[in-house]
């Protein structure tokens, strides 16, 4: 090979080293804002781990296979979820929503006939029960977004924004947004295709009469560093952030594990319905 083909070589070769996606393992350091209870958020090749201070549970998301991954040690199990179980959950929930629609009718009916005192304790109750809307915003609506300007949290970029459902304020919230130094930019992507993943989760299978943090019911885009106001309590803020190399142990465990089937188990309770504190406490929580 001559010098100057040597030459084109060596440079073809740092250009495509120059276009590639930069990679390096990243753990991101939640701290409860009201707690002090800490979660993780490791990234390593594609895969994000969350997993919250004092839980055997932890939560996994491959962006190469769209998958979300629920596993519990403790139980010595995990549950896969892709879109097409997403588009499942989301049927049957409608199922179970019209039929506690009429459930509700038929309860009112029956109340008719109650002294005014009790049945207004009843209907109260009903109220609380049946047809509360989750916190933050009613099924299916969006939060509207404000933009606040840019802040630091732990010495990371973000970009601030307050969330309304309506008129009433229901988080403030602060996201690294693309570009960010903080952030190589296959990692933010990784991080931003689960946010996007665990959104669709959250919308597919509400918890009924429950909250919901406030950033699955609004469409912005980005890494969130923190968290504050939220109805249900899940605020959080970045503690730390670190490049430091990650066990890949920690990412594959679970596959020497049992098996579940969402589909047969979701009711049983085994699927997450937030993020950490759900991240998404990050984003983004692991399962209770």
């Amino acid at each position: 090979m001559t010098k100057g083909t040597l030459g084109r070589a060596f440079i073809g070769l740092s250009a495509l080293l120059l276009a590639a996606p930069v990679v390096a393992d990243i753990t991101i350091t939640l701290r409860g804002i009201e707690d002090g209870k800490q979660t993780l958020i490791e990234v390593r090749n594609g895969v994000v781990r969350m997993s919250e201070q004092g839980a055997s549970e932890y939560s996994l998301y491959a962006k190469t296979r769209d998958k979300f991954i629920v596993v519990a040690e403790r139980d010595g199990t995990y549950m896969e979820i892709d879109r097409t179980m997403l588009g499942q959950m989301s049927t049957q929930m409608a199922g179970m929503q019209d039929m506690m629609a009429a459930q509700r009718e038929q309860l009112r009916t029956q109340l008719q006939n109650v002294p005014a005192e009790q049945r207004a304790m009843m209907e109260a109750q009903m109220a609380r029960i049946l047809d509360a809307p989750p916190a933050g915003a009613a099924a299916g609506q969006r939060l509207r977004i404000e933009p606040l300007g840019e802040r630091s949290v732990a010495g990371v970029d973000c970009r601030a924004y307050a969330l309304f459902d309506g008129t009433r304020k229901a988080a403030d919230v602060c996201m690294a947004m693309a570009g960010n130094a903080a952030f190589p930019a296959a990692d933010y992507a990784t991080l931003t295709a689960m946010l996007d993943f665990m959104r669709a989760m959250a919308r597919a299978a509400p918890r009924v009469g429950g909250p919901v943090d406030p950033l699955m019911m609004s469409d912005l885009q980005g890494v969130p560093l923190e968290l504050r106001g939220a109805v249900s309590g899940d605020d959080f803020t970045l503690q730390s952030l670190s490049r430091d190399e990650l066990d890949a142990a920690r990412f594959e465990a679970y596959k020497a594990l049992r098996r579940l089937n969402p589909m047969q188990d979701a009711m049983a309770g085994g699927l997450p319905g937030r993020m950490p504190g759900e991240a998404a406490d990050f984003m983004m929580t692991p399962p209770p």
